[in-house]
């Protein structure tokens, strides 16, 4: 399977949690669930915030 992100991983090697990420980015809590499981990818301009 490819791995289209690392957000999941990258959490984790941060010491956060989906939680942090959602509070943090003012998402829905299944919007970063479906980015952290690789279900839809999030925009260049969520990914510029999350950089």
């Amino acid at each position: 399977m490819c791995q289209l992100n690392r957000i999941k991983e990258v959490l984790a090697e941060q010491g956060r949690t989906r939680k942090w990420l959602i509070l943090n980015l003012n998402k829905d809590v299944a919007t970063v669930s479906r980015w952290c499981n690789n279900r839809i990818q999030p925009s260049l301009e969520t990914i510029e915030k999350l950089a």
